[in-house]
């Protein structure tokens, strides 16, 4: 994802745990700002979104259930943690609506079981709160 303010790239990696690879890319040339490295069961970073308006980026994990990080794209930092709640697993797409504070995450279910989601956070509350969770059926899933 890149935020085109700031001209910085931001890469999720599939390790354990996860990290998160800052790069930028303003000058023409890509350059390695910064690695941030999760704590331990923030693996396997499947999904992502950013909201460049605000300064955010989003990061999702592939864990059951998924658990959320936010990075401020200015500082660098981590900002905000959410764990989704039980069978919110899997994180496989993520989306940004800028407009209205929300993220949407697709969930995947493993093989055989029917319980894919689309979760939505509102991310004008701490750690996500307040997000209902949209059922799909089968065939479905992101």
């Amino acid at each position: 994802m890149t935020d085109s303010e700031t001209g910085y790239i931001f890469f999720g990696t599939d390790t354990s745990p996860g990290k998160i690879i800052i790069v930028d890319g303003d000058a023409g040339e890509l350059t390695k700002v910064d690695t941030i490295e999760l704590r331990r069961g923030e693996d396997r970073l499947k999904a992502s979104s950013i909201d460049t308006s605000n300064h955010k980026a989003f990061f999702f994990t592939y864990t059951a259930p998924i658990n959320g990080v936010e990075i401020d794209t200015v500082n660098l930092t981590i900002s905000d943690r959410v764990r989704f709640r039980r069978g919110e697993d899997y994180a496989i797409s993520a989306t940004m609506d800028s407009v209205n504070g929300r993220t949407y995450v697709g969930t995947q279910s493993p093989l055989g079981v029917n319980n894919d989601y689309i979760v939505i956070l509102d991310n004008s509350k701490p750690g996500g709160t307040g997000r209902p969770g949209l059922p799909l059926c089968n065939g479905e899933g992101p």
